[in-house]
């Protein structure tokens, strides 16, 4: 009888072993669903959901030869292929109730043809068209390419596939403080690089920097003109973080209001579960004018590993980031194509807590760490009684 006591005792002593390595391997299984999202904001950027679309209306008169008119339209359908750019070819005679006819004496549009490209928030960018000789197919092409895409937005494509986001800085007259703002585009990303690995999805590569140099303003007219610039009159330093599909998110930043906490605070927002509670309008920021065809999203899929423009994806992001918005009608947005907003840096909205990513898995970690205790003190006491 008391030869058979010490393997007793070791047989409890492997079973107590075995319960609590269960225990912590369930710990970890209900950790890792209970703190699991679907998908970050900067996943939902890349689905588009046709909410925030641009619209060219080319104007043509019964004066405009009707070979013109056919240039026309195929230049447009072949350029704004693969937007998110929508066209049409108005006759300004015939259509005389179309309600993008208020832009021809707004603009003062006297030459036909002519376009003019108009945001979601309804800016308005004039196209004009050279009158000296008859247009062939392939100059329409080449004014309407420009609004379609350009070298900085191809980069921006390139750079948000591959990594968190962009800080895009574009440049002021004053080298010094553009520098400056280089020095805290810096400091952001190394506070948002610390944190991404406490962040509820991987992102493999922070964000970076772009520059739009003053010598590039002249090409990137389009690109400032949907940041509510006009590239004339830039004296001053802006910064705008860009993510997604060229979504742009958060204040037009300036001057001064571009520091580390203000660019860390907007970043930081990319980082999140699509489920934080935020407003959609806040999540999906507004898009760039660009063209996104499918050899660029085919890369984006290989980026991702799933393909933000499956329908049921979508429709899940979709219900998730209403959802959202439904939760929250209050929320205050920046009024983006407006400019800077000073006050940005206290606006509750783009303060994110730097221990954010830290605190929800701590709590869920701290609950069932406590839970594990409490069984195993319980296991123990029972097995001391018996």
């Amino acid at each position: 009888m008391h030869l058979n006591q010490p393997a007793q005792s070791d047989y409890h002593m492997i079973k107590t072993k075995l319960v609590f390595i269960a225990l912590i391997i369930l710990t970890h299984s209900w950790f890792n669903v209970l703190i699991a999202c679907k998908y970050n904001v900067r996943e939902t950027g890349f689905a588009d959901f046709g909410r925030q679309q641009y619209h060219f209306f080319g104007f043509v008169n019964h004066k405009t030869p009707n070979n013109i008119i056919i240039n026309f339209e195929q230049a447009c359908s072949s350029v704004f292929m693969d937007c998110n750019i929508v066209s049409e070819i108005i006759d300004i005679n015939k259509q005389r109730d179309h309600y993008a006819i208020q832009y021809i004496s707004q603009y003062n549009i006297h030459s036909f043809p002519s376009g003019v490209l108009v945001s979601s928030d309804s800016q308005v960018f004039v196209i004009n068209f050279p009158t000296s000789k008859p247009i062939s197919k392939k100059t329409f092409e080449s004014v309407l390419g420009r609004i379609a895409y350009s070298p900085l937005r191809n980069a921006l494509i390139e750079k948000t596939i591959k990594t968190y986001g962009v800080i895009l800085i574009i440049e002021g007259t004053n080298q010094t403080e553009n520098e400056r703002v280089r020095e805290s585009a810096n400091q952001a990303i190394s506070a948002i690089q610390s944190q991404m690995k406490f962040m509820p999805k991987m992102i493999k590569h922070p964000p970076e920097v772009l520059i739009l140099q003053r010598k590039h303003f002249q090409d990137e007219k389009i690109l400032l003109w949907s940041l509510g610039l006009d590239e004339i009159n830039i004296h001053d330093t802006y910064a705008a973080i860009i993510y997604g599909k060229t979504r742009w998110i958060g204040p037009l930043l300036k001057g001064e209001d571009i520091n580390k906490i203000n660019l860390a605070n907007i970043l930081s927002i990319i980082g999140l579960d699509c489920e934080c509670g935020l407003d959609m309008r806040v999540m999906q920021g507004i898009m760039l004018p660009v063209k996104w065809d499918e050899k660029t999203h085919a890369r984006l899929v290989k980026h991702l590993s799933f393909d933000p423009e499956n329908p049921v994806i979508k429709l899940d992001m979709n219900r998730i980031l209403r959802k959202g918005l439904a939760g929250s009608p209050g929320t205050p947005v920046y009024p983006q194509s407006q400019g800077t907003n000073t006050n940005n840096q206290y606006d509750p909205l783009y303060v994110i807590d730097d221990q954010s990513y830290i605190i929800k898995p701590l709590y869920y970690l701290g609950v069932l760490s406590l839970l594990v205790i409490i069984i195993g003190l319980l296991f123990v006491i029972k097995r001391r009684k018996n």
